[in-house]
């Protein structure tokens, strides 16, 4: 009976020894796989708001200009339809000049990079034009969580879209 309870105690120190050993181990591996997530995702949402932000200094997007009207249902699916079919002249709100379209991707960008911490920024939206391409970069600072990884990171995200002739 002694050699039975005294194995136990033993059996207790080793498995007390073993997870000393890998909890560290396991603790750092799960801050590693927790920063690639957020990496991911905030990759992820960055190029959403650089393709957003590309489409409208391309001139391939405009913003809505479609306030519903006060008719209640009725009233809506009847104005849909006559700007759908042409009946009212539905004024166009396309950008014509190159500063109006960036500051509309800068917007777009902006309201796309709003789930952020800390949100996404304007001046962190730059904007070149190489012949009829559109290309547009978002940068953005990112901390990690452990530090064997470095302090900060800056991730940048390019997208180029060719523009639409005027």
């Amino acid at each position: 009976m002694a050699l039975v309870i005294r194995s136990m105690g033993q059996r207790r120190a080793a498995l007390a020894a073993e997870m000393a050993v890998l909890l560290p181990f396991l603790g750092f591996t799960f801050c590693v796989t927790l920063d690639y997530a957020r990496i991911y995702h905030q990759r992820q949402t960055l190029q959403t708001c650089a393709e957003s932000a590309a489409l409208y200094a391309a001139g391939a997007c405009s913003p809505p200009a479609y306030a519903p009207p006060d008719a209640g249902l009725v009233g809506t699916v009847g104005a849909t339809l006559q700007s759908l079919l042409g009946f009212q002249g539905a004024a166009s709100s396309t950008a014509s000049s190159t500063s109006e379209r960036e500051e509309q991707g800068r917007q777009a960008a902006v309201a796309d990079g709003a789930s952020l911490n800390p949100p996404l920024r304007p001046e962190q939206v730059a904007f070149r034009y190489d012949g009829n391409c559109a290309i547009v970069t978002v940068t953005y600072s990112f901390s990690f969580l452990t530090p064997m990884a470095g302090s900060a990171q800056e991730l940048s995200v390019t997208v180029s879209l060719p523009m639409l002739p005027q």
